[in-house]
């Protein structure tokens, strides 16, 4: 049996990943999973959307608004950057930096 693609979102081009963008997808599926860390604590996470600039992920950790958080994806990159926003267990991250 062979595994589900992934249904994260890559949007593409200079935006970010939040939840009012036009390119959400209301799949159900496996998502990309991450890990994110907060003043030294790491928790699981999903990447529910991700672009050069930013992510949307789920996870059980509640940073506040403008804390900074780093993300561990796939890749091996974990590109630090500030909780833009937080709604019903997602935080928007936007990276200080873009990523490939």
């Amino acid at each position: 049996m062979a595994d589900a693609p992934s249904v994260t979102t890559v949007v593409v081009g200079d935006r970010l990943p939040w939840p009012d963008d036009p390119s959400a997808t209301d799949e159900k599926g496996p998502l990309d999973s991450a890990a994110i860390f907060h003043s030294g604590v790491r928790r699981d996470c999903i990447i529910r959307k991700i672009s050069a600039l930013g992510a949307t992920v789920e996870s059980e950790l509640v940073p506040a608004l403008g804390d900074r958080v780093s993300i561990e994806i796939a890749t091996g990159q974990r590109p630090g950057g500030k909780v833009a926003w937080a709604a019903r267990g997602e935080l928007g991250i936007r990276f200080d930096d873009s990523i490939d």
